[in-house]
């Protein structure tokens, strides 16, 4: 039994790292692409007035 809770464990601390290592990069390129598609909408925006 205790080799079979400490293996869940193990494999839920794998999955949680997994995810965050998946979604670090993620936010990361939503951040930069986010911050330049408002930056175009404001040069737009400008243009338009």
């Amino acid at each position: 039994m205790l080799k079979s809770r400490k293996g869940t464990k193990i494999y839920k601390n794998f999955i949680i790292s997994y995810i965050i290592t998946l979604m670090l990069p993620l936010l990361i390129m939503s951040v930069i692409v986010l911050y330049h598609f408002i930056n175009e909408m404001k040069q737009e925006v400008e243009i338009n007035n």
